[in-house]
C-alpha cells in the first residue's frame, strides 16, 4: 500500500520562511533573492530550513525526510498546494517541486534519487 503524504510535516518544515515568522528586515532581504541563482536558495535554505531540521529530534527528522521523499516521488504532486498554506518574500514560485528538491539537497546534502 502506498503511503500518502503529510502536507502539513512539509509545510512545518518550510515555516521559517512565513511571514509571521520573519521580522521586517528578514522579510526585506529575502525579497531580494534571487531563487535561480543557486547559490543564494541554498544559503536562504540552510539558514531558513536546514535551521528548523537541525532543532527537531530523530523521529521528526525522519517524518519529514519520508513525506518529502514520498512528494518528490510522485511525478504529479501538488507542491504549489503547500506553498499556498504559507506567505513567502519570493515572488511568484512557478515550480515549486524544485524549491522542494533544494530543500532536499539542503538537508540531505545529496541530489534527490527515488530511495
Amino acid at each position: 500500500m502506498k503511503s500518502k503524504v503529510q502536507s502539513h510535516v512539509l509545510v512545518s518544515l518550510i515555516k521559517n520562511l512565513d511571514y509571521e515568522m520573519l521580522s521586517d528586515t528578514q522579510w526585506d532581504e529575502l525579497k531580494e533573492v534571487d531563487l535561480l541563482d543557486q547559490k543564494q536558495l541554498s544559503k536562504v535554505l540552510a539558514d531558513y530550513v536546514g535551521t528548523e531540521y537541525g532543532s527537531m529530534d530523530t523521529g521528526s527528522q525522519d517524518s519529514v525526510k519520508e513525506n518529502l521523499r514520498l512528494a518528490l516521488s510522485d511525478e504529479k504532486y501538488d507542491f504549489n498546494s503547500i506553498l499556498t498554506n504559507l506567505e513567502i518574500p519570493f515572488g511568484p514560485i512557478s515550480d515549486g517541486r524544485s524549491l522542494f528538491l533544494a530543500v532536499w539537497e539542503t538537508m540531505i546534502g545529496e541530489a534527490f534519487r527515488d530511495a
